[in-house]
């Protein structure tokens, strides 16, 4: 069996789906004939933004995990700002940031290129020629962000005869906070060199969205299109071995994630769900909003008299998550109101489409999430500013909710983002190299 080291930061007990993505891959990754070792970070030496210690329990039994030291220059953040919890990757809990706040995403952006772990980087690489000559290794993983990750990649290719996959979760210059870091133009210059230097040379370039191809493909004209491997995120079907149970009492729509009403986006959706609300007044609703929910999005629901369908719950690991999606209607969703969303895709919207639930989304009718629930018949995107619209998918889930009260799509399709198709698809690209 061919053996892989996967390279990442975040690892239980760090919550959000970017541990999710590289957990389940070294679940199935033996299925198709390579063996996972993974290095990371030791967890007390760590800066997460989320815990979710939950996770630890989907570590494969037998997976080889090898955690290292760090240098870690977050703290700096933390005194900056006088609190003690980590900033969010993109500022969600930071609505309107403090001279303290801007003085320290200034020395990050500045300082610290390309991101604050990168401390990590001589740590990992000792580690990682010791397990590479150890195990007899032939493949490479790292995942970022942090991005600084990839560098370690970097090196690796240069002093090992390894073959190397730089799976990219999210974009690195292109992320629609990048500007949050106020580079100088020598800052920015240098961060894309190194963007560059990386996606030049890696075997592969693993990415999560179609859009997101076209943005990496212009980096460089050394990038042959063909190395660039489009890998979503996808579902776990072990994961929603729970019974759907919608409930026959209220017509109930479930929000998992973070979320704020950033450039208004939710502001349209706010007067159409009074109005829909008030269309159907013999019918029950519930919009349950679970994990970190900016005060924003209360005032949304305030401003349109629906405090009193309004439900919150703080973060909770990934089973309940599941399990709340799973007893709803709907599920609901927002993509980031940005010049560059249509290649955003959250790794909700796979949990969503596991869940069997209908998906109401606001976002780019024209971005990737749009085309992906199309395919599956497993919901729609609204535009941000298309009220009759959501009133009219609103009205119309409502009316079906009323004569049956069980949503639930039936399009096998959906199956094909489950986390074990993904390793295949994945595995097949790895085998390529050899």
């Amino acid at each position: 069996m061919k053996k892989v080291l996967i390279i990442t930061y975040y690892w239980p007990p760090s919550g959000g789906s970017g541990v999710q993505r590289w957990l389940k891959f070294a679940r199935y990754l033996p299925e198709y004939g390579f063996e996972p070792v993974v290095l990371t970070v030791k967890p007390d030496k760590a800066s997460y933004p989320v815990l979710d210690p939950s996770l630890e329990a989907e570590i494969p039994e037998g997976l080889k995990v090898f955690k290292t030291n760090t240098l870690e220059v977050s703290a700096l953040y933390r005194k900056l700002i006088g609190k003690g919890s980590y900033p969010h990757s993109s500022f969600d809990n930071e609505r309107k940031p403090s001279a303290g706040q801007k003085i320290s995403r200034f020395i990050r952006g500045n300082f610290f290129i390309p991101d604050s772990r990168m401390g990590w980087k001589r740590f990992a690489l000792r580690k990682a020629k010791k397990l590479i000559r150890e195990y007899g290794i032939s493949y490479v993983v790292t995942t970022g962000p942090p991005h600084s990750v990839h560098l370690t990649g970097l090196a690796l290719k240069k002093c090992m005869n390894v073959n190397w996959i730089a799976d990219f979760r999210d974009p690195w210059t292109d992320i629609f906070y990048y500007d949050a870091f106020y580079h100088t133009p020598w800052a920015e210059r240098i961060d894309r060199k190194l963007e560059q230097k990386v996606v030049e040379e890696c075997h592969r370039l693993s990415i999560v969205s179609p859009a997101l191809k076209d943005i990496m493909k212009a980096k460089s004209d050394k990038i042959c299109p063909d190395k660039i491997l489009v890998i979503p995120n996808g579902f776990d079907e072990e994961d929603f071995r729970i019974p759907s149970r919608p409930p026959k009492d209220q017509f109930l729509a479930t929000f998992t994630g973070s979320l704020s009403n950033d450039n208004r986006k939710m502001d349209a959706f706010g007067k159409a769900l009074k109005k829909a609300v008030r269309l159907h007044a013999g019918i029950p609703v519930k919009f349950r909003f679970v994990g970190n929910i900016d005060e924003s999005i209360r005032k949304v629901f305030k401003e349109n008299d629906l405090e009193n369908i309004l439900e919150t719950i703080p973060y909770v690991p990934h089973r309940q998550a599941v399990k709340y999606l799973r007893e709803s209607t709907l599920c609901f969703s927002t993509i980031r109101r940005s010049d560059k969303n249509k290649g955003i895709i959250s790794g909700k919207i796979f949990d969503y489409l596991g869940s069997e639930k209908p998906v109401f989304c606001i976002g780019p009718t024209d971005g990737n999430v749009a085309d992906i629930l199309e395919e599956c018949e497993a919901g729609k995107v609204m535009d941000y500013e298309d009220l009759e619209g959501m009133i009219a998918y609103l009205s119309e889930l409502m009316a079906r909710w009323k004569s049956n009260p069980n949503l639930d799509h039936r399009n096998p399709t959906y199956k094909k983002y489950s986390r074990r198709a993904l390793t295949r698809e994945l595995t097949r690209q790895m085998k390529e190299l050899s």
